[in-house]
């Protein structure tokens, strides 16, 4: 959204790709125009233009890259085994493994892992990520977040007894959405900037 001293617009890309009519606002007070908009037809123009829209600022997280070999890899694909054999027989082919082993401190861990395959089982990307966790060395990992594909980013100074929250603007979204440790396992709490309202 936008403002200025002309008037306000505020919309997303999906937002308008799902809706019927957009609303314009132009001027203050006694001279207050307004427009209503069919947006009949808009899905093409809107899906043209989007890749060119500035990606959000997610600088203020470390983002969590993936390998596509290793042995985190070999770990995620032995820990998801029946995860992509359900998939391997739903699609004909297995799907591609990606992770990566981020170690907390000297004891505790977590191995986040990518699914990548077909958007028909894995939702509108194609893709599931997981994350297991281990308090340590010797403990059996443990999944403690699974969520559709997405790149997901991890905030240590927002850390909960150790464990970082984890942050990720999931597709078609506006706004991040924060999980946090609850001493179980990672919970949505609302996104970063609701947050920071509240």
């Amino acid at each position: 959204g936008s403002s200025s001293s002309r008037g306000t617009f505020s919309a997303t890309p999906r937002s308008l790709e799902s809706g019927g009519e957009m609303s314009v606002e132009v001027g203050e007070g006694l001279t207050v125009v307004q427009a209503r908009l069919s947006l009949r037809g808009s899905r093409k123009a809107i899906e043209a233009v989007a890749p060119e829209c500035s990606p959000r600022d997610m600088s203020a997280y470390e983002a969590i890259t993936l390998e596509q070999t290793g042995e985190a890899v070999d770990t995620a694909t032995k820990l998801l085994a029946d995860e992509i054999a359900r998939f391997r027989a739903a699609a004909g082919f297995a799907p591609q493994v990606q992770a990566r082993r981020v170690d907390l401190d000297a004891q505790r861990a977590l191995l986040v892992a990518s699914l990548c395959g077909a958007s028909s089982y894995f939702g509108d990307t194609g893709c599931n990520v997981t994350v297991h966790a281990r308090a340590h060395a010797a403990a059996d990992w443990r999944e403690v977040f699974n969520g559709e594909g997405m790149a997901l980013h991890w905030d240590r100074s927002a850390a909960v007894d150790g464990w970082p929250n984890l942050v990720a603007l999931p597709p078609g979204e506006d706004d991040e959405f924060v999980w946090f440790w609850d001493g179980g396992g990672y919970v949505l709490r609302a996104s970063a900037s609701r947050l920071a309202r509240d």
